[in-house]
Order: structure tokens, then sequence, then C-alpha cells
């Protein structure tokens, strides 16, 4: 029961800071949705346990999208998966 707990608040704690990059993403046209942040995280997690890897703090995803966010390469349609990738 702690462990889900646990894992239920490391998602809300690394949640926001992903969904606030909206505020800057959004003159590029670009956001995501809860979903789409919660996928991202998702196979972020993924990712670091196939390569056992570990993360403080926020991670990389927020500063990730601050990078690609203004690509001319990047619309709505692969935002997301863009990130993931």
């Amino acid at each position: 029961m702690d462990k889900d707990w646990m894992a239920v608040l490391e998602l809300q704690n690394q949640l926001m800071p992903v969904l606030k990059t909206n505020e800057v993403t959004k003159k590029y046209g670009l956001a995501l949705t809860k979903e789409d942040a919660e996928m991202i995280l998702s196979e972020r997690k993924n990712t670091l346990q196939e390569q056992r890897r570990v993360e403080f703090f926020q991670g990389i995803v927020p500063q990730i999208i601050y990078e690609i966010c203004d690509s001319a390469y990047i619309d709505h349609n692969n935002y997301a998966d863009t990130i993931i990738r």
C-alpha cells in the first residue's frame, strides 16, 4: 500500500512541471494534455528502468520540452511522440 501511495505522489510531483511547460509552448501552438504528460512520464520511467538509470528531482522532461518546442519540425500531431523519443 505504501508503495502505491508513493508512486502516486511521485507522479503528481513530476506531472505539474511538465504541464506547466504549456504556459511557454502555447505560443508555438503546442500543449500537452494531462494524459499526454502521464504517457510521457510513464515512458520515461520505463526507459530509465530498462537502461538501469535514475534521475533526481524533476528529471529532464521539462528541459527537453523547452529546448524543442520552437522547432519547425514539431506540430501538435507529433509533439508528445517527439518528447518520448
